[in-house]
């Protein structure tokens, strides 16, 4: 039984031995004939330590660029402009920072630019004709931050959506709704649409249209309408406005009266004005007894049962 187990014991450990043997002796050959060969062993070391370097110059590049780009939002570090230009130049010195950067890493890796710059332009090519309306949307970002028809914060109405401005990014702006919804707006689209700015004026005219009954006094309802303009703080008067107060019978219909109320206010105050002067001026007419337009009828033939 001894014999037996010893038999097994020294063939284990000859075949163990065997295959270390290849295996170290394939470790020699690789390490002689490939590592320290003349030609080859220096190529193979050189890409291993241009790989290296490259991450390392990766690691470090990085670390640089979130450091520049965390110091620049910094109240001391920023310069006099608005949000919408300190936005968009951050966002343009992040994309040239990561160009460059890349840049330093192919040229790290010993990658010839000849031949990066004809890939370049071939895949450059290739993705200006598949993404034409990315690169409209870049030019509208660029042309919107160099003539800035609206500033981050402003209300506004284009491409059939309205919001308040929140983000004016390289491809898309962003707008938030008056319910809260974000809308998301191509800067083409933007740049080929009709905007309208509701805030980028500090005075607004405030147009309110009124229709009472054909039998009504048109100086009597005037003078309600101007009492009522008289008695809110908010509407500016002259020099303050562009214009003075202005009320006037303005179209007569079939069904009554048409008068027009126009005054100037605060930007601020748009709103809160308009809904104050159309409650105060309803009460009015109420307390008044002015009576309402005419509404429309129509008769109603019934058939008799015979």
């Amino acid at each position: 039984m001894t014999d037996q187990v010893g038999q097994v014991s020294n063939a284990v450990s000859e075949a163990v031995t065997e295959k270390v043997t290849e295996h170290v002796t394939f470790v020699q050959w690789f390490w002689h004939n490939v590592l320290w060969k003349p030609g080859t062993g220096a190529m193979l070391w050189g890409m291993l330590l241009r790989t290296v370097f490259a991450a390392l110059l990766w690691w470090i590049g990085t670390h640089l660029i979130r450091k520049i780009l965390g110091l620049s939002l910094k109240p001391k570090m920023q310069l006099p402009m608005d949000r919408t230009m300190r936005r968009f130049l951050l966002n343009a010195t992040r994309t040239a920072l990561y160009a460059l950067l890349v840049l330093a890493v192919i040229a790290v890796l010993g990658i010839p630019m000849a031949s990066v710059t004809a890939v370049v332009a071939s895949t450059g090519v290739t993705l200006g004709l598949a993404m034409q309306g990315a690169l409209s949307n870049l030019a509208g970002g660029i042309m919107l931050t160099l003539t800035r028809p609206f500033a981050i914060g402003d209300y506004i109405e284009a491409a059939q959506v309205g919001g308040t401005v929140d983000e004016i990014g390289l491809f898309y702006t962003v707008l938030v709704g008056i319910d809260n919804k974000k809308i998301t707006v191509p800067n083409g689209s933007l740049m080929n649409a009709n905007i309208t700015n509701y805030s980028s004026m500090a005075k607004r005219r405030l147009d309110l249209t009124f229709l009472v009954g054909r039998n009504e006094d048109p100086e009597r309802v005037k003078e309600i309408l101007r009492a009522a303009i008289a008695a809110e703080s908010a509407v500016l008067q002259p020099p303050d406005a562009v214009a003075a107060p202005f009320v006037a019978l303005t179209e007569l219909q079939e069904k009554g009266l048409l008068f027009t109320l126009r005054v100037w206010c605060k930007n601020p105050d748009y709103w809160n004005l308009n809904f104050a002067l159309t409650e105060r001026i309803a009460k009015a007419f109420q307390e008044e007894h002015i009576s309402p337009p005419a509404q429309p009828y129509r008769a109603v033939a019934e058939n008799e049962e015979r």
